[in-house]
């Protein structure tokens, strides 16, 4: 049985907790033992149980995290206004210098990073600057198997009518050529957009004016009317079960299914996906498990802070952050 959001997030403001931690049971009294002496002694030595095992771990990042992408434990990377960095033997190691915006990896290999003036894209596990950004200001970037979808302004192609176009989102291929025919937007008509994602060959786009998606790479439609929220759209997500979005208080599902957090729940953040589960962060620590089988989860807060950037493994291990604290959830969804 689907638990609303309201309970879920009542559960949050009391307190209450479904995280669950195991302890080893401490061992009885040892045998009696002779003491150097040689005097036979009745004394137990005492024993010490093992530590529990923390839910979470945690690390502090070398700035305040804007967006984070982790397809492995391996490949955790974090984009901050002092650089892209990597999480390498506990620690944060820089990748590249830069006010970097957004990154996202596809998988391992295979990834981009962005900012004002910057493009960065990771081959074959290798990352690399590429020439050519100085005119972009790019604000969200979403990895796909072909390539990297650029969300932001200054990207500029040639129109049928030999006019210049600029776009509010611009697909660039691995190999690096353009491809208009998947350019999305202009300054009239596009707004701002301020969230992407996707799976496979759909991807979404949310932002103040626009709430649309791809099903084939090249052809931009409206989400389904049942889709329908007022205000910015902060966060978007994408499974084979279909589009997910959230204005910050509600959360418009398949099937015109919607959580409406009242009664005074924590505001909703950012979206991310694990297979068909998609998680929900926002403020107070709160993280929302939405299962494909109505098998929904509430995770105790790791944090009172606002949860603003999150990632799940290939393995379902959740990394979110807060600020500059970035926190491991050690078991998988």
């Amino acid at each position: 049985m689907r638990l609303t959001l309201p309970f879920l997030f009542s559960l949050f403001a009391l307190g209450c907790s479904i995280e669950t931690t195991s302890t080893n049971t401490p061992g009885g009294s040892t045998p009696s033992e002779t003491p150097e002496n040689g005097t036979p002694g009745d004394s137990t030595k005492p024993t010490t149980p093992d530590e529990p095992k923390e839910p979470w771990a945690s690390s502090t990042a070398p700035a305040e995290v804007r967006q984070m992408t982790c397809p492995t434990d391996d490949s955790v990377h974090i984009a901050t206004s002092k650089g892209l960095y990597t999480f390498a033997n506990d620690a944060w190691k820089l990748v590249a210098e830069g006010d970097f915006k957004s990154v996202h990896l596809h998988d391992a290999k295979l990834g981009y990073a962005a900012g004002d003036s910057l493009l960065w894209q990771r081959l074959n596990g290798e990352w690399a600057a590429l020439d050519g950004a100085a005119a972009y200001k790019i604000n969200n970037v979403y990895t796909s198997a072909e390539g990297v979808y650029l969300v932001g302004s200054g990207f500029m192609y040639t129109g049928r009518n030999g006019f210049p176009v600029e776009p509010k989102v611009m697909f660039v291929a691995n190999d690096l050529t353009m491809r208009p025919e998947r350019a999305y937007g202009n300054r009239l008509t596009a707004g701002s957009i301020v969230s992407i994602a996707g799976a496979g060959s759909t991807v979404a786009l949310g932002g103040s004016l626009t709430m649309v998606y791809s099903s084939s790479g090249s052809e931009w439609q409206p989400f389904p009317d049942d889709y329908y929220l007022t205000g910015t759209l902060r966060s978007v997500a994408v499974t084979s079960m279909g589009l997910y979005a959230t204005n910050g208080s509600e959360i418009a599902m398949p099937h015109g299914v919607r959580y409406d957090p009242v009664g005074g729940g924590p505001d909703i953040h950012h979206l991310f996906t694990w297979t068909n589960y998609v998680v929900a962060v926002g403020a107070k620590g709160a993280i929302l498990v939405l299962g494909p089988k109505d098998d929904d989860q509430m995770f105790s807060a790791p944090t009172s802070d606002t949860l603003s950037a999150g990632c799940a493994t290939k393995d379902g291990n959740i990394w979110v952050a807060a600020g500059t604290k970035v926190l491991r959830r050690r078991d998988p969804i």
